[in-house]
């Protein structure tokens, strides 16, 4: 069932992908949240640690264009914060936020941080995940783009594959809660033995089963 091919797949992923998940943490740990929280006070060095991050994590984000990184995120960054309270789970992509509709938000943003480049949207997965909300930004790579059919990563398809990342998640937390009884919190707890928001949960299950293709993932 769903959800134990989540848990095996999040179990795996700390077993054997310790370079990413060292990457992982060590940016967590080290990016400055005060700068993601008044984005106006970004600058060249904590966007430069972003695309060193990003480029571990095989982003292919050229070092060249950090200082047009910068600018965007500038722009970009604020209005993506208003979501900064949001989880996968809870978010209303249809809801309205200042007169826009949330899927179309972060369609907008991003496009305009990938600049309309198929290779960059991979790193625009990763920075918005780990730079903006790691609880609702569910990041990608281009087989995993490939395994949910959506085509090359722009901002709509971007909001569509966040929709079916919703839409397994909420159905991975039914079959626990009806299966072992917990509730809805309990539920999404058991799903990883790791501190893992659900976002990432569902990254690191897409990336065992699609990327790395891991046969134990494809029969439960």
């Amino acid at each position: 069932m769903l959800y134990q091919a989540l848990r095996l797949g999040c179990q795996k992923y700390h077993e054997n992908e310790s370079r990413y998940d060292t990457a992982y943490r060590l940016y967590i740990q080290n990016r400055n949240a005060d700068k993601w929280d008044y984005p106006e006070t970004l600058d060249y060095n904590e966007i430069y640690r972003l695309i060193k991050f990003v480029n571990s994590w095989g982003g292919r984000f050229p070092y060249s264009q950090a200082e047009d990184l910068l600018g965007t995120l500038k722009r970009e960054v604020p209005k993506l914060n208003s979501l900064k309270y949001s989880t996968l789970v809870d978010i209303q992509l249809g809801q309205d936020i200042d007169g826009i509709a949330v899927d179309q938000l972060i369609s907008n943003s991003f496009n305009k941080i990938a600049n309309r480049n198929k290779y960059y949207s991979v790193a625009t997965s990763k920075i918005i995940h780990t730079a903006i909300n790691s609880n609702l930004f569910v990041m990608w790579d281009n087989r995993i783009q490939q395994s949910y059919k959506v085509g090359w990563g722009n901002g709509q398809r971007y909001v569509k594959f966040l929709l079916e990342m919703q839409k397994l998640a909420e159905q991975a937390i039914a079959q626990i809660m009806n299966i072992e009884d917990l509730t809805r919190n309990d539920a999404i707890k058991s799903m990883s033995s790791s501190e893992c928001s659900l976002a990432k949960i569902m990254d690191e299950y897409n990336f065992m089963k699609y990327t790395r293709y891991d046969y134990d993932m494809w029969i439960l």
